[in-house]
């Protein structure tokens, strides 16, 4: 079964400080291939802007059906550190995260996770950074620790309130391949 981890900004599983701005909405969507299990999954989040608050839903789908509801409260602490809490509706698992980032000359930024799942009792972490050569086209690449160290690369195309995402990662460990492609869209 393929359950969508990523429910951070697309296409990375290291999630920003960035807040959709207050009296906004956001809509996310994706569709990955899972190369090990030959398998799609897709999901849908939307987020809307409290000024310091944010709160997002999210709804995961594969060959399964739906997986559980997805809540989460994003809390800009300051311009570069969120807090999150999060939770899946009927199930007892939650997250807690702790999340930090830095824009560098316009052009790029440094990302930090550290994020507590009660679902594994285990710590998780991500480093993440991004290079935009251009207003229209943005660089990432990432290193998560989710249970095994995976890291990833990818391309965000930005095309104003719309952007598009092509998104690559894998596992050192059991080397399955995840592909990722795309949306982001603000109003």
């Amino acid at each position: 079964m393929l359950w969508v981890a990523l429910v951070s900004a697309r296409p990375l599983w290291t999630d920003d400080p960035g807040l959709v701005e207050a009296g906004k909405m956001e809509l996310e969507g994706g569709l990955d291939y899972l190369a090990s299990e030959k398998a799609w999954g897709s999901y849908l989040q939307w987020k809307a802007g409290l000024g310091r608050l944010e709160l997002d839903m999210g709804l995961g789908f594969d060959d399964q059906g739906a997986g559980p509801l997805e809540l989460e409260t994003k809390w800009g602490a300051l311009d570069w550190l969120a807090i999150v809490g999060g939770w899946a509706v009927g199930e007892s698992a939650y997250e807690a995260k702790l999340i930090a980032g830095r824009e560098f000359f316009g052009k790029a930024e440094l990302l930090a996770n550290l994020v507590y799942s009660s679902e594994t009792g285990k710590l998780l972490w991500g480093i993440a950074g991004g290079y935009s050569p251009t207003e229209l086209l943005e660089v990432v690449a990432e290193t998560y620790y989710e249970g095994q160290l995976t890291p990833g690369i990818g391309l965000r195309l930005n095309l104003g309130s719309l952007i598009l995402d092509l998104y690559g990662s894998y596992p050192l460990e059991d080397k399955s391949p995840l592909l990722s492609g795309g949306f982001t869209f603000d109003w």
